[in-house]
C-alpha cells in the first residue's frame, strides 16, 4: 500500500479469495484502502457492497475512500445505511465524518455529529474534539468552533486550529488573544501558530513580540515560518527587519523571495526589488508567476518599460506565456508606460481573459484616446459573453473623452442605461466627464440632473466643465449651491474656478478665498499662488503677501510680480523675505538684487538661506569684499556653522575688528572658549586693536575654558583700553569666579565703577557657589543696606549659604523675605527653603513646608531625604524614597547615598542591603565609591566583617581610602596584626599622610617593629 502498487495489491487480493480468506474483513479493509489511494473508488465500493459483514472498520475505509475521492452525497450514505445496521461506532469513524462534513460545508450534519460525539462520552477525546474545532471553523461558524474550544481538553493542536481559523476568517484581534492566552497558560506555540500569526498579524508591535519568540524557540530557520514573517513584515513596511531574516535564511527557497520582492515593491523600493529579481536568477532559482506579476508591477511603478520588456522575455523563457496573472500584470505595465501595441500582443496571446484582463484592455485605450478600438473591444467581449462592468465602462469613457467621439459616448451611455450602471457614481462622473470634454455641457447637466444623489465626483466634473469652457460664473454658482447642500469641495474645484476668473472679480475672489480657508486648502501652492495673481491683477498686494507668507516655495512669476510692487512702494523687508524664499527655490536673481539682500540677510537666520545666497555670491565673485564677507561671516555664526566661517575669515583680505568680533562671538556663545582665544591673538598680531565686544567675547571664553592666565591678560588689556562699563566688569567678575580666583573676582567688584543690583547679585552667587557662605550673607546684608531690593535667584543663592552655615534664624528671616517679596510661588525658591531647613537640622519644618506644596519635583525630595539621612532617620528617609517611587519620579544615585548613610546611622543593615541591592536591579544605577562605603562601614559595625572584607575586595573599581580605613579601624580593634598591617598598607599607598592611618596600627601589638621594618 505504501507503494500504491495495485497489480501487486490486486494479485495478493486474487490469493486470499483463492484460498478462502476473502471471509477475514480485515484483508477487505485493506484492499478498500489500497483502492483509495490509487483512486479507484468505483472497485472500492464495489469490494465493500460484496462483503458480507463489514465492521466498523471497513464503513470507516469506504467513507474515508469516498470522502477523499469527492464523493461527498455518496459517503454521507454510507454512513446513514451504517447507522441503520446499528454498527457500534468508535472515534476513528467520527474523525473520518467530521472530516466529510468540513470538506462537503455540511455544517447541520456536524452538528448532528456533534450531538451523537456527546451523547457517546468522546469529547473528552483531544482527537475528537481537534475535529469538532477543524469542522466547524471550515463551515465558518467561529463561534461553536470556539465553544468546543473551550470545553474541550485542549492541546496544541487545539490551539493552532483555534487561532488559524481566527486569522483566517479575518478575526486578528482574536487570534492575537488567544496566542497571548497560550503562552500565559505555560504553552510554547509551535510551527503552524507561528506561521499562520506571521501571516496574518496586522500589529508591528505584537510581531515584534512574536519574532523574538519564534527566534527563541529555534523556529526562525523553518523556512515556512521564515518565508511568513517576510512578507508580513514587507506588508507592515518594516523592509529592514525582512531584509535581515532573508539574509540569515540559510535555505531559501523561491517563496522566501517572492515574499521579499513582493515587500520591496508593496513600499515601492522598485530599484532594490529588480536587484533582488536580478540576484534570484544567480542563485538558480525558477520564479514563479508571481514572483513575476510583483516585479512587473515594480516596472509599471517606474514606468521603466526596458526593463519590462526584458522580464516579459524571462517570463516567456520561463513558459509562463499562457499564464494569466502574468499576462494581466503586463497589460497593466505596457498600458501604464504607454505603449499600447505590445499590450494588444499580450492581449491577443491570452488563451483565456477575465475582468482583470478586459478592464486593462480598455485603459489601454483609455489612455491612448482611442475610442473607436475601445468601442470594437466592448463589442467583441460581449460576443465572447462576458458582460462588462463599472470599471470597464469608465474606462470606456474616458476613451471617449474628445470632441470627435460624442457619438460614441452616446453609445456606451446607452448601454450603461441597458446594464443598469447609471446609478454607479463612478460611472456617472466619467458620463459627465465624457461629454464635458465632448464640449457638450447641456448633456454632461442632464446627467448631472438625472442622478438621484449628486456625490462628489459629479459636482467636480461639472465645475471643471463649466470652469475649463471659460463659463466662470456658472462654476462659481455651482461651487456655490454644492456647499449649500452640505457637500465638500475638493481643491481641484478651487483651482479650476480660480483659473476660470479671467476677469479678475474682486468679490468673487475674496469669497473663493474665504470658502479655501474655511475647508483648510490654504497650504495647497498651485491654489495659493493662483490667488496671488489673481490678487495682483487688482492691485491687492497685502493679500499677495499673507498667502505667499505660508506657502513652502515660491515660483518666479508670482513671486517676482510681487516683489516688483513691494519695491515700487518702499517695502525692502517684505522683498527680503522673497528674495530668500526664490534663493531656496533655485531661482537666479541679478547682481543688484543680491546686494541689496546681504545688506538685510542678518534677520535671516535660515541655513539653507544662507548657503544659497553664499554660493550666489561666490559665483558673482564678490565673496572678497568686505561688507559682503563680513556680512556672509555674521550669517554663518548666527546659523551656529563656525567653521565655514572661519574658512571665510581666512579668504578676506582685509580682515577688521567687525569681521574678528563676530567670529570670537560666535565661538564664545557656542562653548569653544580657546578657539575664541586663540583668534583674539592672531587678530592682536596683525594690529587689530579689539573693541568692548571683542573683549566681553574674550573674556567669556576664559571662563569657559578655565584659563586664569589669559582671562588675566585679556584684563591688562581692558584696562589699557580704558574701557569701563557695568557689562564688562561683570564679566570679569564671571571669569575670575569660573577661573576659581575670587581674590582677583572682589578686587574687580570694589573697582567697578557702578554696583547695581546686579553685581551685587552676582557677587552673591559667586560666594555661595564657591562654599563662602558666610561671606555671601554679609555681602547681601550690605547690598540691603544700600538699598537694593533682592530678587528671585538671589534668594535660592543665599538660602543655600545659611543651609550650608547651620543658619537656621537667618534662614527663618530669609523665609520670611520670601513671602513678603511675594516669591514662594517658585517652586524652585521652596525647594531652596525645603534643603535650608533641612541642612540645618530642622526637618519639622521642611517637612511642613514640603507638604503645603502644590507640586513636587525630585529636587523637593532630594532636600528632604538629604535632611533625614544628616540626623540618621533611616525610617523617614526610606519612606520618603518609596513615596517617590509612588509618584513615579526617577531615582537618582544621590537619593541613594542619602538612604544608605542614614540606614548606616541607625544601624539597619537589613534595609541598607536591600536598597543597595535595588538601585541596580529595579533602576539600572550603577553603585559608587560612597555607596559601597556606607554598606561596608554598616556591615563593619554590625559585626559582619568577613561580608564587608568580601564586598570590599569585589568592588567592580579599586576601593578608597575611606574603605580601607574603616576596615583597618576594625582590625585594630580585634588586635588582628596581619590583616591590619595590609589595610594600613592599602591606606598609606593611596594616603601617605593619613596620620589616623599610623595612629590606629600603632595600637596593634608588636606593630612598631613591623612598622619600621
Amino acid at each position: 500500500m505504501k507503494r500504491k502498487d495495485l497489480e501487486i495489491g490486486r494479485y495478493a487480493y486474487s490469493v486470499i479469495i483463492s484460498v478462502g480468506l476473502d471471509s477475514v474483513v480485515v484483508f477487505q479493509d485493506l484492499f478498500i484502502r489500497l483502492l483509495a489511494v490509487c483512486g479507484k473508488l468505483d472497485e472500492a465500493n464495489l469490494v465493500f457492497e460484496n462483503t458480507r459483514h463489514p465492521t466498523v472498520h471497513t464503513w470507516n475505509a469506504i467513507i474515508s475512500a469516498n470522502t477523499d475521492l469527492g464523493k461527498p452525497d455518496r459517503a454521507f450514505e454510507l454512513y446513514h445505511r451504517m447507522r441503520k445496521h446499528c454498527v457500534e461506532l468508535n472515534k476513528f469513524i467520527f474523525l473520518s465524518v467530521l472530516r466529510l462534513c468540513s470538506n462537503s460545508n455540511a455544517l447541520d450534519q456536524g452538528r448532528v455529529i456533534h450531538k451523537e460525539i456527546r451523547d457517546m462520552g468522546l469529547l473528552s477525546d483531544v482527537f475528537v474534539g481537534n475535529s469538532l474545532i477543524d469542522m466547524y471553523i471550515k463551515c465558518e461558524s467561529l463561534h461553536e468552533a470556539r465553544e468546543v474550544f473551550d470545553e474541550l481538553s485542549r492541546d496544541i493542536v487545539s490551539w493552532s486550529i483555534m487561532i488559524a481559523g481566527y486569522a483566517h476568517a479575518g478575526f486578528i484581534m482574536l487570534a492575537i488573544e488567544l496566542f497571548l492566552k497560550l503562552q500565559n497558560e505555560g504553552l510554547m506555540p509551535n510551527e503552524v501558530i507561528f506561521t499562520c500569526m506571521a501571516k496574518f498579524c496586522e500589529d508591528i508591535g505584537i510581531l515584534q513580540l512574536m519574532h523574538c519568540q519564534i527566534v527563541e524557540g529555534g523556529f526562525e530557520e523553518v523556512i515556512v515560518i521564515a518565508n511568513a514573517l517576510i512578507d508580513i513584515y514587507g506588508k507592515l513596511s518594516d523592509l529592514d527587519a525582512a531584509i535581515k531574516i532573508f539574509q540569515r535564511l540559510n535555505d531559501r527557497d523561491v517563496v522566501s523571495w517572492g515574499a521579499m520582492i513582493s515587500g520591496l515593491v508593496h513600499n515601492v523600493q522598485i530599484l532594490c526589488a529588480l536587484e533582488f529579481f536580478d540576484r534570484l536568477f544567480d542563485e538558480a532559482v525558477h520564479p514563479t508567476n508571481v514572483i513575476f506579476s510583483s516585479i512587473i508591477k515594480a516596472c509599471s511603478r517606474h514606468r521603466n518599460l526596458r526593463k519590462g520588456r526584458f522580464i516579459h522575455c524571462q517570463a516567456l523563457w520561463n513558459g509562463l506565456k499562457s499564464d494569466l496573472v502574468v499576462g494581466n500584470s503586463l497589460l497593466d505595465m505596457y498600458a501604464k508606460c504607454s505603449s499600447s501595441e505590445e499590450a494588444c500582443l499580450v492581449f491577443s496571446s491570452l488563451p483565456s481573459r477575465d475582468d482583470i484582463s478586459w478592464g486593462a484592455m480598455f485603459s489601454v485605450y483609455a489612455q491612448q484616446g482611442q475610442h473607436l478600438a475601445a468601442f470594437t473591444l466592448l463589442e467583441r467581449m460581449t460576443c465572447e459573453g462576458v458582460k462588462p462592468n463599472s470599471v470597464m465602462f469608465t474606462a470606456i469613457l474616458k476613451a471617449c473623452g474628445r470632441s470627435d467621439a460624442i457619438s460614441s459616448g452616446r453609445q456606451i451611455h446607452d448601454q450603461i442605461l441597458r446594464h443598469g450602471y447609471h446609478q454607479y457614481d463612478i460611472v456617472c462622473g466619467a458620463l459627465i466627464d465624457m461629454y464635458v470634454k465632448c464640449g457638450s455641457l447641456i448633456d454632461a447637466h442632464k446627467v448631472f440632473d438625472s442622478l438621484s444623489k449628486q456625490d462628489i465626483a459629479s459636482w467636480g466634473a461639472l465645475i471643471a466643465g463649466y470652469a475649463q469652457s471659460g463659463h466662470f460664473f456658472s462654476a462659481f454658482d455651482l461651487l456655490q449651491k454644492m456647499q449649500l447642500d452640505g457637500m465638500k469641495p475638493d481643491l481641484s474645484m478651487f483651482l479650476s474656478v480660480l483659473k476660470a476668473n479671467t476677469d479678475a472679480k474682486a468679490d468673487e475672489i475674496l469669497t473663493l478665498h474665504k470658502q479655501i480657508i474655511y475647508w483648510g486648502y490654504e497650504t495647497d501652492t498651485c491654489t495659493m499662488k493662483q490667488l496671488i495673481h489673481l490678487y495682483n491683477n487688482i492691485s491687492d498686494m497685502e493679500c499677495g503677501y499673507k498667502i505667499l507668507n505660508v506657502l513652502n516655495s515660491h515660483d518666479d512669476d508670482s513671486s517676482k510680480i510681487l516683489m516688483s510692487n513691494y519695491l515700487q512702494n518702499g517695502q525692502e523687508h517684505r522683498w527680503l523675505q522673497h528674495y530668500v524664499k526664490m534663493c531656496q527655490d533655485g531661482i537666479r536673481m541679478d547682481r543688484l538684487l543680491v546686494s541689496y539682500a546681504l545688506k538685510a540677510v542678518g534677520i535671516i537666520r535660515d541655513i539653507w538661506g544662507v548657503q544659497l545666497l553664499h554660493h550666489q555670491v561666490a559665483e558673482d565673485g564678490s565673496e572678497s569684499n568686505a561688507v559682503i564677507g563680513s556680512t556672509l561671516i555674521e550669517m554663518y555664526v548666527k546659523c551656529c556653522l563656525l567653521h565655514d566661517a572661519h574658512e571665510l575669515l581666512k579668504k578676506l583680505p582685509n580682515r577688521n575688528a567687525v569681521v574678528y568680533g563676530t567670529m570670537i562671538a560666535g565661538y564664545a556663545q557656542q562653548g569653544k572658549g580657546l578657539a575664541a582665544l586663540e583668534l583674539y591673538e592672531e587678530m592682536k598680531s596683525e594690529g587689530i586693536e579689539p573693541n568692548e565686544t571683542i573683549h566681553v567675547c574674550c573674556l567669556k571664553a576664559c571662563g569657559l575654558a578655565g584659563a586664569l592666565t589669559p582671562g588675566k591678560l585679556v584684563h591688562r588689556d581692558v584696562i589699557i583700553a580704558d574701557i569701563r562699563t557695568t557689562y564688562l566688569e561683570s564679566t570679569l567678575l564671571e571669569m575670575y569666579a569660573s577661573c576659581g580666583s575670587l581674590e582677583d573676582a572682589v578686587k574687580v567688584f570694589f573697582d567697578m565703577s557702578v554696583q547695581d543690583v546686579m553685581s551685587w547679585e552676582l557677587m552673591i552667587s559667586i560666594f555661595s557657589q564657591h562654599g563662602y557662605s558666610h561671606s555671601a550673607l554679609k555681602c547681601f546684608e550690605r547690598m540691603q543696606h544700600i538699598g537694593f531690593k533682592p530678587r528671585s535667584p538671589t534668594f535660592i543663592y543665599l538660602l543655600n549659604a545659611c543651609g550650608d552655615i547651620g543658619a537656621l534664624e537667618y534662614g527663618h528671616w530669609l523665609h520670611d523675605q520670601v513671602i513678603r517679596n511675594q516669591c514662594h510661588s517658585d517652586l524652585m525658591i521652596e525647594n531652596a527653603v525645603i534643603d535650608c531647613y533641612a541642612k540645618c537640622g530642622s526637618m519639622k519644618e521642611a517637612h511642613n513646608l514640603f507638604a503645603r506644596l502644590p507640586a513636587h519635583n525630585a529636587s523637593s525630595w532630594t532636600s528632604l531625604i538629604q535632611g533625614y539621612s544628616s540626623i540618621g532617620d533611616a525610617e523617614s528617609a526610606i519612606y520618603c524614597l518609596e513615596a517617590m517611587q509612588g509618584e513615579g519620579m526617577v531615582l537618582n544615585e544621590t537619593l541613594y547615598t542619602n538612604v544608605l548613610a542614614a540606614c548606616r546611622h541607625s544601624g539597619l543593615l537589613e534595609a541598607a542591603c536591600h536598597y543597595f541591592n535595588q538601585m541596580n536591579e529595579a533602576h539600572g544605577i550603577t553603585p559608587t565609591t560612597e555607596h559601597y562605603n556606607c554598606l561596608i562601614d554598616l556591615l563593619i559595625r554590625s559585626g559582619h566583617i568577613l561580608e564587608a572584607e568580601s564586598i570590599l575586595k569585589g568592588m567592580h573599581f579599586p576601593p578608597d581610602v575611606v574603605a580601607w580605613r574603616s576596615l583597618l579601624a576594625c582590625f585594630t580593634t580585634f588586635q588582628d596584626r596581619e590583616n591590619s598591617l595590609q589595610c594600613f598598607n592599602k591606606v598609606s599607598q593611596l594616603d601617605p599622610e593619613n596620620g589616623s592611618a599610623y595612629a590606629l596600627i600603632l595600637n596593634t601589638s608588636n606593630s612598631t617593629l613591623e612598622l619600621t621594618n
